[in-house]
């Protein structure tokens, strides 16, 4: 069935194409309403999931927790409960590396932009600075007694932002691997944190339903972001700067003016707890993940779903998109993580 479903893709789409090239609209029409009982542009995008998966990662003895994809897209890094970090091909999905050093569920895991080092954040209150390479753990950061829930790093890879259990930000130099600074404006648990391309803005949520928005180099209060009923558990920021997405616990998927702090629209298509979300680099594309164990793909601009992918058979927990675009990757609490081409 797979085989036929691409057999047909691969003559549907050069031969739409042409076809909108030589006659334009009124070809399409004639084949839309004359030939095709539904609009075959509709079936195209009705594919199932399976159609789109290209290979499912397992190794992990426990759920994944987090998953980042290097810099150059070769490279992709994975966390679990098992308390291992694992390096795998991203191309053709073999392992490469297993990382061991912490002793607890490590909850998220980053690369650095420079593609050299992996960062991760363990239940055991440590966050740890690998070799990507090699594997060598390089450095041990202490100064929080509180696991970091959330990492991110600045685009200049100079500053390190963690969010703690117990309500902190910290702030970390990662030329020295010290703590700059410590934020204490929640007053709960820090679950999400994202750091804007330019580097400039931070923003993080957590258990108090609410989004702060900070300076990050003065580490200044911005402003706080009310509208979320439940918990903020995933943020991410459009390349651009100008655009915010928070996933919650409260179903919804919020889309904000990040300069404004206004709310452009809320999606409520997820059926759960949104659990983690992405935005392509083109910033055309929303992805989410949800405790319903689907992965949903959004037109941003619009906020018209394009696509559900299903396969997972546990909460869809960390969501990635390589820097072309072309690939998404997601991860389990069914131990797994899927690579997937993402539905244009």
């Amino acid at each position: 069935m797979i085989f036929k479903e691409k057999r047909l893709k691969k003559w549907l789409v050069p031969s739409a194409i042409l076809l909108m090239l030589l006659g334009g609209s009124q070809i399409y029409g004639y084949l839309r309403y004359a030939i095709f009982p539904a609009d075959p542009i509709f079936l195209l995008l009705s594919f199932p999931s399976s159609f789109f998966l290209e290979q499912n990662l397992t190794g992990h003895s426990d759920g994944i927790t987090s998953i980042a994809i290097s810099p150059d897209g070769q490279t992709l890094v994975s966390s679990s409960g098992d308390a291992t970090i694992k390096i795998w091909d991203r191309k053709t999905g073999k392992l490469k590396n297993t990382l061991r050093g912490h002793f607890a569920p490590i909850d998220t895991v980053t690369i650095s932009p420079d593609g050299t080092s992996v960062l991760s954040g363990s239940r055991d209150n440590t966050i740890k600075i690998w070799d990507l390479k090699t594997g060598n753990l390089k450095t041990t950061l202490k100064g929080i007694d509180s696991w970091a829930i959330a990492i991110a790093i600045s685009p200049d890879g100079q500053t390190l932002v963690s969010g703690h259990q117990n309500s902190k930000l910290g702030i970390w130099n990662l030329k020295t691997h010290t703590l700059s600074r410590t934020l204490t404006s929640h007053f709960n648990w820090v679950i999400a944190v994202a750091i804007s391309s330019d580097g400039k803005t931070l923003v993080s949520g957590g258990k108090d339903d609410t989004i702060k928005i900070w300076n990050l180099k003065t580490g200044t209060l911005i402003g706080t972001l009310f509208g979320h009923s439940n918990w903020v558990s995933s943020l991410a920021i459009s390349p651009d700067g100008q655009t915010l997405v928070s996933g919650s616990k409260d179903n919804t998927i919020k889309v904000w003016n990040l300069k404004t702090g206004a709310l452009k629209y809320t999606l409520n298509e997820d059926s759960d707890l949104v659990r983690c979300v992405a935005i392509s680099p083109d910033g055309q594309t929303l992805v989410s993940g949800s405790w319903d164990k689907t992965i949903k793909v959004w037109n941003l601009k619009t906020g018209t779903l394009r696509h559900t992918l299903l396969g997972h058979t546990g909460t869809v927990v960390s969501v990635a998109i390589s820097p072309d675009g072309q690939t998404l990757v997601t991860g389990s609490r069914d131990k797994t993580i899927k690579i997937w081409r993402l539905p244009q």
